[in-house]
């Protein structure tokens, strides 16, 4: 049986005090070992500290990934696929 992957997909602009909160609840989440699991967030081109958000939760959650794809971010994202 092959496991199965769950990705995780935030899209954000400005908003690193939510995205500080959401990614601390994420750390109480208790994933079953046998699931892949991967968090991906969509930065839509923030000025705010949402990358050290980010960087300072390090890849401690599920291998977390940050990709800045700027102003249409959130239409983009939806068709971006990380190698």
């Amino acid at each position: 049986m092959k496991t199965p992957k769950i990705s995780i997909i935030i899209c954000t602009l400005d908003r690193a005090p939510d995205l500080e909160k959401t990614l601390e609840s994420f750390r109480r989440v208790q994933i079953p070992e046998d699931l892949s699991v991967e968090l991906v967030i969509i930065d839509n081109g923030s000025t705010d500290y949402t990358k050290n958000v980010v960087d300072s939760f390090g890849r401690e959650f599920f291998g977390a990934r940050i990709r800045r794809l700027g102003p249409d971010a959130k239409s983009r994202a939806v068709f971006f696929r990380f190698e």
